[in-house]
């Protein structure tokens, strides 16, 4: 679905791309410039959104670090290199390096798309269900506990109730906010890479 959202939104862009740097300089030199880079941004726009998915996925696995570490060791052994010799030892211009941004994250996406493909989705799906089980056995505990103490405060007086509430007994006004009641949350861990 996000691929299809990103071809949609790179032909969004490649369809006002001729008035494009007109919206964001009235410098003619500049929009000059800036007119050849829009098919490279678009390419780069698709490719930025599938490595950036595939980033989400494997940090979702649990393996934030892994998928961070690809991305920037790819950011300073790829992307960083080539702007550097396109635009520095070869003296291209700014398309170039664009061109090096896009080649950049087309290598991290096509890293974490291979970590994506020979994940064992079977493992991390038992620890999550085995993580989930466990939870839920923890929280049906708390929850009974709660509503035993409800219960017994309960049957105890008005007055006491007043003043456990917070409210002044002369005036019968409410001395602090009422607050929303506070559901249980569940926080789900995930495996992390050992590699």
């Amino acid at each position: 679905m996000s691929s299809v959202l990103a071809v949609f939104i790179t032909c969004i862009l490649f369809i006002c791309g001729d008035t494009l740097p007109k919206w964001f300089t009235s410098d003619v030199t500049l929009q000059n410039m800036l007119t050849p880079m829009i098919p490279l941004i678009g390419i780069g726009n698709i490719l930025m959104i599938f490595g950036m998915v595939s980033w989400s996925l494997v940090g979702a696995q649990g393996r934030f670090k892994l998928a961070t570490s690809v991305s920037a060791i790819m950011t300073f052994c790829v992307t960083v290199p080539l702007a550097a010799i396109f635009c520095i030892v070869k003296r291209y211009d700014l398309q170039a390096l664009v061109a090096s941004v896009v080649i950049g994250y087309s290598t991290t996406g096509l890293i974490l798309a291979y970590v994506l493909l020979t994940s064992d989705w079977e493992h991390i799906s038992r620890t999550i269900r085995d993580y989930n089980e466990a939870e839920d056995i923890s929280l049906s505990d708390d929850s009974d506990d709660e509503s035993s103490s409800s219960s017994s405060s309960s049957s105890e007086g008005l007055s006491l109730e007043k003043d456990v509430h917070g409210i002044d007994d002369e005036s019968g006004v409410s001395l602090e906010k009422e607050k929303a009641p506070q559901s249980p949350q569940r926080i789900i861990v995930l495996p992390t890479d050992t590699t």
